[in-house]
């Protein structure tokens, strides 16, 4: 056996390939040859006994048999990929962190416009009062005649002048006629609730042919009923002078089992 030789065993070849990458890749024992970015390593191996010597210069002496290895071999394909591990326990819930500053208060909205007022019906006028005609002028006393002396009864004295009568005051003027056959109507609609049910309740009063409205009202039997509405007939953009309408509304908060009427009152007079 060569002095300096190596029994060929796995374990033997693997331990030589360390010892060499380890000194810096075998600088004494390889040419100097290199393949990509890795240097080439040299060995003779003997055919008979299986020893490994290492050759500097890559030339083997008879009975044995040169092999070659990279300090680095190439590349390996990339491996797949592994299975999805199992997923961890959920951990502890954080502390709660610290309430953050308040925001800044937003500014105010604009001020919404105000609804049209409803329209009134007109009422009639009031005829006006004939003014009060002046007292005329007391007329002046008349002259009392004298008295006789007293003694013996003489004859009666004249009698005195009458006064002048004072002249008739003039007569007040007639006052303008007010409305005439002026007559209240009105009309009703009752209405049986439950509790817990909203309800809308409407009714109307109309006035005889012949008259016209000058006013309303509105009425029910039940504070719970709200009053929504009570004008003049609207219908279609069109207004009744004939006709007066009232609305209420129960709502779901109706406490108790009630009959509910409500009434609409109509002013009616001639024109």
């Amino acid at each position: 056996m060569r002095k300096g030789g190596v029994r060929l065993r796995p374990a033997n070849v693997l331990a030589m390939i360390a010892l060499v990458l380890a000194v810096g890749g075998g600088a004494a024992f390889a040419s100097g040859g290199t393949t990509g970015s890795s240097k080439l390593l040299r060995a003779c191996v003997e055919r008979d006994s299986k020893t490994l010597h290492l050759s500097r210069d890559g030339n083997c002496p008879s009975g044995s048999s040169l092999i070659t290895w990279n300090q680095r071999g190439p590349k390996g394909d990339r491996g797949a990929a592994g299975p999805r591990g199992l997923r961890g326990p959920v951990g502890a819930k954080g502390d709660q962190g610290p309430i953050g500053p308040a925001g800044p208060v937003g500014p105010t909205g604009a001020t919404g416009a105000t609804g049209a007022t409803g329209q009134t019906g007109p009422t009639g006028a009031t005829g006006q009062t004939g003014a009060t005609g002046a007292t005329g002028a007391t007329g002046p006393t008349g002259i009392t005649g004298p008295t006789g002396a007293t003694g013996p009864t003489g004859p009666t004295g004249v009698q005195g002048f009458q006064g002048v009568t004072g002249p008739t005051g003039a007569t007040g003027a007639t006052g303008a006629n007010g409305t005439s056959n002026f007559q209240i109507v009105t009309g009703s609609s009752s209405t049986n609730v439950t509790p817990g049910g909203t309800y809308q309740l409407f009714t109307k009063a109309t006035c005889p042919n012949g008259t016209q409205l000058i006013g309303g009202g509105a009425d029910t039997n039940n504070q719970q009923a709200l009053l929504s509405f009570s004008t003049p007939l609207l219908s279609g953009g069109q207004v009744f002078n004939d006709r007066w309408e009232v609305g209420y509304i129960i709502p779901s908060t109706f406490a108790q089992t009630a009959t509910v009427t409500i009434t609409a009152t109509a002013y009616c007079a001639t024109p």
